[in-house]
């Protein structure tokens, strides 16, 4: 397959086993969640012993590629979307899950195993600027604006179009079918 955009790269032959296995887990995150049996400071206290279990625990999730199902619940609680809406509708809220400690620790581990690799293997979209080390979506406006101005300056036609999406999710149509969106970028 042809593509147009000179930034394709083939991706590497990998085996899952790359994102296998991890030597320890640092428990960072100090949320708690009321479905955990026990209080994340609690688990901070006795880190020592429970070390090893969490450590095997996340192991056999990477090298099997399953997460159990117990693991696979959250607290859901609704968020308001801007503080500035009218908190009486709930359109204006948006649902927030809170996940069990080991659960977001395996979450954590996956992000970044799978950075890692796309780090290492230069998968990143090099005009992406989220999620990319060292950039931010700040980036974004700065880069579309050189894009116009470099346009002008070879005499070219710019065009800019610009939407608000910060209530996308809202117009989504959640009983219809799902739709493929194909994006194509064409780089001269």
């Amino acid at each position: 397959m042809n593509y147009p955009c000179d930034f394709h790269v083939p991706l590497p032959k990998c085996s899952f086993a790359e994102f296998s296995y991890i030597s320890e887990v640092k428990l960072q995150p100090s949320k708690g969640c009321s479905l955990d049996p026990l209080p994340t400071r609690m688990v901070k206290q006795v880190m020592g012993p429970l070390l090893p279990l969490m450590t095997t625990f996340i192991n056999s999730s990477l090298t099997s590629g399953d997460v159990p199902e117990n693991m696979k619940v959250a607290r859901i609680y609704p968020l308001p979307k801007k503080s500035s809406l009218d908190s009486e509708h709930l359109q204006n809220y948006r649902a927030a899950s809170n996940l069990l400690l080991l659960s977001r620790l395996l979450e954590k581990v996956v992000a970044f195993k799978l950075q890692s690799y796309m780090d290492t293997h230069r998968l990143h979209d090099p005009t992406q600027p989220a999620y990319s080390t060292g950039h931010s979506t700040e980036i974004a406006p700065d880069r579309v604006q050189n894009d116009l101005l470099c346009t002008i300056d070879k005499r070219g036609v710019a065009i800019l179009v610009l939407m608000d999406l910060s209530a996308a999710f809202d117009t989504v149509d959640h009983n219809a079918q799902p739709v493929i969106v194909l994006y194509w970028r064409y780089c001269s």
